[in-house]
């Protein structure tokens, strides 16, 4: 692996875009001069990535670089564990709530998370599994940072055309 950053975060990019091809979420894309320049959307991926958007701003979870792998975590059924950094799983669970994705959200150095789901949350869980599953990113932290930072930065709107 390069010792440039620049490289580094590209190859972390087109690691995350191959598996999305290859997924069936995107038909292609592009780099230039290391960053993605172009992406054709499926649109099943399309729609994906959309859902992955409005989960990272209503969560906010890309200011935190372990946050897509706690959300990861709960939606593999499991508990954050209390060797987590408390402090870290405190104010994402803090988060579940005004989100609208728990009813009641808590972590304790020693019993872990409990959490609550609402509809929506359990609705959250179950499709963000799926498609962590589909692009084999369970438990892969950097994986997930980068997957939220491509459907951030590169969700479809509605001038964004789909291909069939």
């Amino acid at each position: 692996m390069s010792s440039d950053p620049k490289e580094q975060s590209r190859q972390a990019f087109e690691r995350i875009l191959v598996r999305m091809l290859a997924a069936g979420w995107v038909r292609q894309y592009a780099f230039s001069q290391g960053n993605v320049t172009h992406l054709t959307w499926t649109e099943r991926g399309g729609l994906a990535a959309v859902r992955l958007k409005e989960w990272s701003e209503a969560l906010h979870l890309l200011p935190h670089d372990n946050w897509p792998l706690l959300l990861d975590i709960l939606a593999q059924g499991l508990a954050l564990h209390p060797a987590s950094h408390a402090d870290n799983a405190t104010k994402f669970l803090a988060g579940l709530v005004p989100a609208g994705f728990a009813r009641q959200a808590s972590f304790n150095s020693r019993d872990g998370s409990t959490v609550l789901w609402t509809a929506a949350g359990r609705t959250c869980l179950g499709l963000f599994r799926g498609m962590v599953v589909d692009l084999g990113l369970s438990g892969d932290e950097d994986g997930l940072l980068v997957l939220f930072h491509i459907a951030v930065s590169w969700a479809p709107d509605l001038d964004t055309p789909l291909r069939f």
